[in-house]
Parts: C-alpha cells; sequence; structure tokens
C-alpha cells in the first residue's frame, strides 16, 4: 500500500500531466507530413490572383494616336463601301451599338452608364432559357416528376410490464423501414395522373399473434385527380406557354428592331461621313482662294494701290475660312470616330476612313398606299 506522501506524489504528476495535455491538444498525424502543419502557414494566407496573362488584342497594342486638327497625320486611307461598313459592323456587333445612346460628354455611355437597356445578341437565348418565365420552364409543369422519401426507425424502448405478463416483453425493440416512391404527371386538360408504391419493413419481438419477426408490406396505387373549377382545361393550362411564347417573340422583335436601328445609324454616319469630305474640300477651296486674293491685295498694298483697309478685310477672309476648313476637318475626324465606333472598331489604327461609294441622285417617290400597307403588314 502506498503511503500518503507518496499518494500526494502520484497525484501532483498525474495533475500535472493532465494540465500539460490540456494545453496542447493532440495534433492530427498526417504520412509524411509535419505534426504541427507549419508548412501550410504560408499557403494558407496566401492571396490567389487571376490568371489575366492573355494575349490582348492587337488594336489595342498597336493603337495609335487619335486624329485631331493639331495631329492629323495618318497611314494610308481606307477606301470604304457601305456593304463593306454593314458586314463588318455584323461582324463585330455582339453588343449592339446605336447613336442614340450617344451623349455630348462620351460615346462609350450608352454601353457603361445604361447597361440594361442595351441590346446584345444573346437577348433571345436569355428570354428562351428563363428558368422561372421562360418557355421550357413553362412547359416543365406538364413533365413527370419522380419523388421518393425514405424513413428508417429504430426502437428500443422499456415497457411498464410485469415479468410474468408473456405476452408483452419487458423491453420492446423493434426496426421499422419505409420506402414511398411515386411519379405524377399533369396533362394539358389539368388532370394529374399518380402512380405510387409503398414498402414497409417491421421487425420487432412482439410475438404474440405474429407468425415470424419480420414482414413486409408491399402497396401500389394509381389514381387521377381532375379539377373541375379552377384550373380545369386545356386554355388555362396553356397560359402560362403562351405568354412564354409572347415574351420570347417580344424578345425577337426588340433585337430586330435594335440591329435595324444600328444599321439604319451606321448607314446616316456613313453618309455623314461623306458629306463632311465634301464639306471640308468646299473649305479648303475656299480657303485658298481667300489666301490667294490676300497675297493680290496685300501686293497691290505694298505697291501702294490699295488701301490698308482692304488688305485687313481679305486676311480677315482668309482666316474666316481657315477656321471654317479647322472646323470641317474636325468633324471628319468626329464622324469618322463614330463610324468606326458602330463599327466596332478601334477609334484609331493609322488608318482614314474614306467613303467611296456616292449618294443616288434619282428621285424617288414613295406611294401612300403601299408605305400604309407595308406598315401594317410589319406591325402586325
Amino acid at each position: 500500500m502506498m503511503t500518503g506522501r507518496l499518494q500526494r506524489v502520484v497525484a501532483l504528476v498525474v495533475l500535472g500531466l493532465m494540465i500539460s495535455t490540456g494545453c496542447h491538444p493532440t495534433q492530427p498525424f498526417f504520412y509524411h507530413e509535419d505534426g504541427d502543419l507549419s508548412h501550410y502557414l504560408d499557403r494558407a494566407t496566401q492571396l490567389e490572383y487571376p490568371d489575366v496573362e492573355e494575349t490582348p488584342l492587337e488594336e489595342v497594342t498597336h493603337a495609335t494616336r487619335p486624329l485631331t486638327v493639331l495631329h492629323p497625320t495618318f497611314r494610308e486611307f481606307w477606301d470604304l463601301t457601305l456593304e463593306d461598313a454593314v458586314q463588318i459592323a455584323l461582324q463585330n456587333s455582339k453588343v449592339i451599338r446605336n447613336l442614340g445612346s450617344l451623349t455630348q460628354f462620351t460615346i462609350s455611355d450608352g454601353l457603361v452608364g445604361r447597361t440594361a437597356l442595351t441590346s446584345t445578341v444573346y437577348d433571345p437565348a436569355i428570354f428562351e432559357t428563363d428558368p422561372q418565365f421562360g418557355v421550357e420552364a413553362a412547359l416543365a409543369d406538364f413533365d413527370a416528376q419522380f419523388t421518393t422519401s425514405v424513413f428508417w426507425q429504430k426502437t428500443d424502448r422499456p415497457q411498464n410490464v410485469t415479468p410474468n405478463f408473456i405476452f408483452t416483453p419487458i423491453t420492446f425493440r423493434q426496426d421499422l423501414g419505409q420506402l414511398d416512391a411515386s411519379i405524377t404527371k399533369k396533362s394539358a386538360v389539368g388532370t394529374t395522373f399518380s402512380f405510387t408504391n409503398q414498402t414497409i419493413y417491421d421487425l420487432n419481438n412482439r410475438g404474440f399473434g405474429r407468425n415470424v419477426p419480420s414482414d413486409w408490406f408491399l402497396s401500389f396505387g394509381v389514381s387521377a385527380t381532375q379539377p373541375l373549377l379552377r384550373g380545369f382545361g386545356t386554355q388555362v393550362n396553356r397560359a402560362p406557354i403562351v405568354i412564354a411564347r409572347i415574351r420570347t417573340d417580344i424578345s425577337l422583335y426588340d433585337f430586330r428592331a435594335s440591329i435595324r436601328n444600328m444599321l439604319m445609324d451606321l448607314e446616316s454616319a456613313y453618309w455623314d461621313l461623306h458629306f463632311a469630305y465634301r464639306a471640308l474640300q468646299a473649305a479648303q477651296i475656299g480657303r485658298d482662294s481667300a489666301l490667294v486674293t490676300w497675297q493680290i491685295v496685300n501686293t497691290k498694298r505694298l505697291g501702294g494701290s490699295a488701301a490698308k483697309g482692304e488688305e485687313s478685310q481679305a486676311r480677315e477672309q482668309y482666316f474666316f475660312f481657315r477656321s471654317v476648313t479647322e472646323q470641317a476637318l474636325k468633324d471628319v475626324f468626329n464622324f469618322e470616330t463614330r463610324l468606326r465606333w458602330l463599327m466596332g472598331l478601334a477609334p484609331s489604327d493609322g488608318r482614314l476612313i474614306r467613303p467611296i461609294d456616292e449618294p443616288t441622285v434619282a428621285r424617288v417617290e414613295f406611294s401612300w398606299e403601299e408605305i400604309h400597307a407595308e406598315a401594317q403588314m410589319r406591325y402586325e
């Protein structure tokens, strides 16, 4: 027997071991790993950055200085037809652009500040596959649905009975399982058909009146439910599908209208640039003529055959046409940038677009009856 001193020493040692193990919980052991997992600390606190090392667009990396009145130098002219402009615009227009989104501040405001109203080539597909209001979502109500559930219960419960009562065990033990499975299908007229199956397994020690300790119960059921008032008939059940189809058709017509508006703006921008070139050419002719006039009048003034006021008036006319020419050049650059934006191109690439198609000069007369009939046909 241990003495009291030895018992106290053993108790202190055990208490110290318990305290030390409580302050140092057991670390998990990993094969070929350190117990403290210290090499994971740097990885756990390491930030993950996305992989952005992708090849940029060539027109972005090789972008040139935008053309301005102070820097009007470009490499070459780009003779462009209206047909080529339309083709390039359709190829580069996943996001539909139009001049209606232009503001006096910036061109990109229509794509940055008003993204909710911007059309894209994905809009019809988005409406078609909408998980709540799309056509497939409406048709899903008529899909066959399979549901199943499994229930398992284990009972081990003492009962308040005397040992001499042989019909009821002192401890009731039972394993009870139940499997329910069903398939339901809704028809177009609102009838709901269902096929159900129920399987029950029961194992217990209540031996009175039971031939075997366990038994199985299997049942099948078929039912059909038809509403008589609300939800009856194909018209009310087809309504969600028809509405979803109408929403999809509306998105298609909106997409078609956005393409039409883009092409209309593209053609207007093309002819605006064509007109800007003609205005620039006329302004340059006026500037050159005013310069020659100023030089002639200045020569006469130096020779004494012209008054000083005539020379000042000729000089004023020259600077006036010079300002008109600079404004016309600015308009050329602005219309060219606008056309590039509608075509989905970079603002500058060293080339200056020059329209080569000539506007038609033939007189066109539209019949009111034809316009009226076509308008009704297109808006039906």
